[in-house]
């Protein structure tokens, strides 16, 4: 990749979708989702970009909301959270949630894994990827000669852009994800569903609030969902991406177990066209380049690691942040 500039990954690049202060919650959401984007910058009424809010961001101000006493109705006292509303209480929350704006809300980089990280339009992509190999730097806010943002460099980006115009990507892509040492889970007897274990995972059965504030205190993006009845066969995965489709739904989908939960909204009918969420998973015997290329052609942005296409019992996850760490340890 020597001489590939951060310019020329953003050759083909569509317009940055911004958000401004003063929009709503429900209104970013609708950006988020009408431009198919998990995060925007914000921009101020001088043009500046102040920061960047993501889906992550969103999800821990909607379990914040879930969270807070609100005061009483006609006919229930104070309610201190969710699970205790009556629905005239449950409506509240969703207005407050839906209808305060970026600057009421205070999220920007409320999931404190955004931070603002810059790259020169004209450093070198490997700069780039060496930083996106970071914990927590998922994307970088692209500068020209003056220091101007004019666009956001993404990890899917940079990795779509690698696998397109590269036929190999070293020695440690055609190598297995078990000789890699990528399985987390090598010991049979591990409780998935602790917060300390190496892969979090969530029973089908999980009321979906706890799922989710299980995952933002653990850190995570995503979690995996295995059946119920202990036998942690994989079945699908829970996303702060999820919360996108908080805008078209009461707060009571948060009561539902995960399972229905997913089903209500991977199952949204828009147009005519039914969207499912789909459990991407490779085995231990396949190559890194083999889940580069699932990554790229399922537009994921992690996939999990299973024991084998039959029992599906969840051995790790590999994420974009892994992958551009494994091309940032390639010799130039």
């Amino acid at each position: 990749m020597s001489g590939v500039k951060v310019s020329d990954v953003l050759e083909d690049q569509i317009e940055v979708y911004t958000v401004k202060p003063t929009d709503t919650i429900d209104t970013i959401l609708q950006t988020l989702t009408d431009k198919n984007i998990l995060s925007a910058p914000v921009q101020n009424e001088a043009g500046e970009w102040i920061g960047i809010v993501d889906v992550l961001d969103i999800l821990r101000y909607a379990l914040d909301v879930a969270y807070r006493p609100i005061g009483s109705s006609r006919v229930s006292p104070v309610s201190q959270d969710l699970k205790h509303d009556d629905i005239s209480q449950r409506l509240r929350r969703m207005h407050e949630f839906s209808f305060h704006t970026l600057t009421e809300a205070k999220i920007i980089d409320h999931s404190h894994r955004n931070p603002v990280a810059t790259i020169a339009w004209t450093a070198a992509i490997e700069d780039a990827i060496e930083a996106m190999a970071r914990p927590n730097h998922h994307r970088l806010i692209v500068v020209d000669d003056d220091l101007k943002p004019i666009h956001i460099l993404t990890q899917s980006k940079v990795l779509k852009w690698i696998n397109d115009n590269y036929a190999g990507l070293g020695e440690k892509f055609i190598q297995s994800v078990a000789d890699l040492d990528l399985i987390a889970v090598k010991d049979s007897e591990a409780d998935l569903f602790s917060p300390e274990s190496p892969l979090l995972v969530v029973s089908e059965n999980e009321i979906t609030v706890d799922a989710f504030i299980k995952m933002v205190e653990s850190g995570l993006s995503s979690v995996g969902v295995v059946e119920g009845g202990g036998n942690l066969k994989l079945i699908g995965n829970l996303s702060a991406t999820d919360v996108k489709l908080l805008r078209h739904f009461d707060f009571e989908w948060l009561l539902w177990p995960v399972k229905k939960f997913l089903q209500e909204v991977h199952e949204e009918k828009l147009g005519g066209v039914t969207r499912r969420g789909r459990l991407i998973y490779v085995t231990p015997d396949v190559t890194l380049n083999d889940v580069v290329k699932k990554i790229v052609a399922n537009k994921v942005h992690r996939v999990y690691i299973v024991n084998n296409e039959h029992d599906l019992k969840p051995l790790g996850v590999i994420s974009l942040t892994d992958i551009a760490g494994f091309i940032q340890t390639r010799p130039r």
